[in-house]
């Protein structure tokens, strides 16, 4: 592999890396707006279909999230002394695993406090009246 595409493949990696991110954020937004704004009207199945959707999309970026982290890392270790200009070469050593690995645990407090916040406020309101 030349060091053009060794370097066009790093950077295609972590452009992709940051579209899951960005994608989740949007996808837990929106879940949490639909919380917020349906929180009285949200109930049974209706509930349940939305906490099933989103789970599931949470689950297909953090996993694909994970596994491009994994694939850059070892793009990373692939790279030679010719590419020492480029950011992930030149770096510490453990700098990209480590934001890598946090912006995957962010994604993982994310979706765990939004699980919280919709079962903790969904149908509270729509029990509490009268």
């Amino acid at each position: 592999m030349t060091d053009f595409e060794m370097a066009e493949l790093i950077n295609t990696q972590i452009g992709l890396f940051l579209t899951f991110f960005m994608s989740f954020l949007s996808m837990t937004s929106a879940f949490l707006v639909a919380a917020y704004f349906g929180s009285e009207k949200l109930k049974g199945l209706i509930s349940g279909l939305i906490i099933g959707l989103y789970s599931m999309g949470s689950f297909f970026l953090i996993v694909l999230a994970e596994r491009m982290a994994a694939t850059m890392i070892a793009i990373r270790d692939q790279m030679g002394e010719s590419l020492s200009w480029h950011p992930a070469y030149s770096e510490p050593e453990l700098v990209m695993p480590f934001i890598l690995r946090f912006a995957i645990f962010l994604m993982i407090c994310a979706y765990l406090g939004s699980i919280w916040y919709f079962a903790k406020y969904t149908g509270k309101s729509a029990t509490t009246d009268d």
